[in-house]
């Protein structure tokens, strides 16, 4: 049986709590912060005595503070001028905060005046970029992050891109600290256990909603399966890292050395060739003189210069000096416009995602029938695949039934896709099915719904519960019959859409 997720949660002032769900934000925040907190370390110049681990505290519960305010006010459905309102308010606290935290308190005796320091700094043109202008892009960036997370659709593949995107940030920072003599082993494993969690949560999470029935229950056995076998990688990983710093990392090295000499004696003849044509070239071409012409033309290059700083020092009139004062002020005036400028251009930025952004949670289940909604040609492409190879293996009749049931299985994966559709546009029209009410039951409020199309409400819903207790579809007449009655249900909900929009 495929169980569809009720649709009636998503429009909903109490939003049910999917555990895999929520353990899949908390593992990818983690993840993003352990990225974040080391880019902080990097590109900042703040006080030395912040730790890793002081500045991922500090990030984590602004990240967390925005994600669980924002979240707190959709669940309450708060209108959105009050929203934004709220979401104001709780940056400004959170940049205010980062300035006494993380900033370098230096000559500051009060806090208002540890406050105001960016107004000071973001004039000083001997600091073109000020640190405190680092700290408030920061900020303003976790906020983000935070906000986003929101209604946000959770796959593996969105996991997977942040994975991705934090391991070669984590490289480059690796490289980096290693001229620096700066160890980041424990904050590489920190990232690696939160994204291998946050994989395979999501993962699960989209799997106990696809299958249908009992989910994959969220108890004490799953979640410590999980932790063991992500210390277990964690673990190996450490070893081989202790294996390549110690004895191991020189029999690494001797086996590069070895693939470089055997690579140095297959490549000697092009190697010969390639010095026989430079001294070639040597011989045909006067390199001397080429030489002697590069040394003239820079001695000529650097009398010039010197001509020209001697012209510079002997300006003395007081109107040119004048003048460049005046342009200097105006630089002076321009640099903390456009420092604030950006800074006030990434709140309003977060303000305008609040507004359009969709808060509706929609579950990871109806979200692969969109996907798979919106790749139709890629379904088409199977289709037509299947039925190259049906007519190719006709001969053989175990072949010919396997095939049969492998596009029946495509035909009934279409079936659930068009009722998860149908779910969502009746929800969207403020007619949510119950949890309590079974498909058939909820067909008299479909048909009150849309009192022109009942026949095809009957005939998408019978076809779906035949579908929910095992049968297949006979042949793509019977799927095409479905589709041609959906598109006429689905292109008279968006009339009615529109028309409550219009209302609005």
């Amino acid at each position: 049986m495929v169980e569809l997720p009720d649709s009636n949660l998503r429009n909903s002032p109490i939003r049910i709590i999917r555990p895999w769900r929520e353990l899949t934000i908390f593992a990818w925040m983690v993840m993003e912060l352990c990225w974040i907190s080391l880019g902080y370390l990097f590109f900042s110049q703040f006080k030395p005595t912040v730790t890793f681990w002081q500045t991922l505290l500090i990030f984590g519960v602004m990240l967390f503070g925005s994600y669980l305010i924002t979240r707190l006010a959709v669940i309450l459905i708060v209108r959105d001028v009050i929203r934004r309102g709220i979401l104001a308010v709780m940056i400004l606290i959170f940049l205010a905060f980062s300035l006494i935290l993380l900033n370098d308190p230096g000559d500051a005796g009060t806090l208002m005046e540890l406050l105001n320091r960016p107004v000071r700094t973001f004039q000083d043109m001997f600091n073109l970029i000020p640190s405190e202008f680092l700290l408030l892009l920061f900020v303003l960036f976790v906020c983000w992050r935070g906000i986003s997370k929101v209604g946000k659709l959770v796959g593996p593949e969105d996991v997977m891109g942040g994975f991705r995107l934090g391991v070669i940030l984590l490289l480059i920072y690796g490289v980096v600290s290693r001229q620096s003599h700066t160890s980041t082993s424990v904050e590489m494993h920190l990232f690696l256990f939160a994204g291998l969690l946050a994989l395979s949560s999501a993962r699960i999470s989209v799997i106990s909603s696809l299958r249908g029935g009992q989910g994959i229950p969220f108890d004490r056995r799953w979640i410590l399966g999980i932790l063991m076998v992500i210390l277990l990688v964690l673990w190996v990983s450490v070893f081989l890292m202790r294996a390549a710093g110690g004895q191991g990392g020189e029999i690494i090295a001797s086996i590069v050395r070895g693939i470089v000499y055997v690579l140095a004696l297959l490549l000697s003849p092009l190697l010969f060739l390639v010095m026989r044509i430079f001294i070639f070239l040597g011989q045909w071409v006067d390199i001397g003189r080429f030489f002697q012409i590069l040394v003239n033309f820079a001695n000529q290059l650097e009398a010039l210069i010197n001509e020209m700083i001697k012209n510079l020092e002997q300006i003395g009139n007081v109107q040119q000096w004048a003048f460049l004062e005046k342009i200097f002020g105006f630089l002076e005036f321009l640099k903390p416009f456009f420092l604030w400028a950006a800074i006030l251009l990434f709140i309003g930025a977060l303000l305008l995602i609040v507004r359009g952004q969709n808060w509706n949670e929609r579950s990871e289940a109806e979200a692969e029938y969109q996907a798979l909604a919106d790749q139709d040609s890629i379904i088409n492409h199977l289709r037509d695949a299947l039925r190259k190879a049906f007519d190719k293996m006709a001969e053989g009749l175990g072949q010919v039934m396997r095939l049969r049931n492998a596009r029946q299985l495509f035909g009934a994966m279409r079936i659930r896709r068009i009722y998860a559709h149908l779910m969502d546009l009746s929800a969207r029209l403020d007619h949510p099915r119950p949890e309590s009410k079974t498909p058939l039951e909820f067909l008299p409020n479909l048909e009150g719904l849309f009192p022109a199309s009942k026949s095809e409400l009957e005939m998408i819903t019978a076809a779906y519960l035949r579908v929910r207790y095992g049968a297949l579809p006979e042949d793509d007449e019977e799927i095409e019959v479905i589709e041609s009655a959906w598109k006429r249900v689905s292109t008279r909900g968006q009339e009615m859409l529109k028309e409550v929009k219009t209302r609005k």
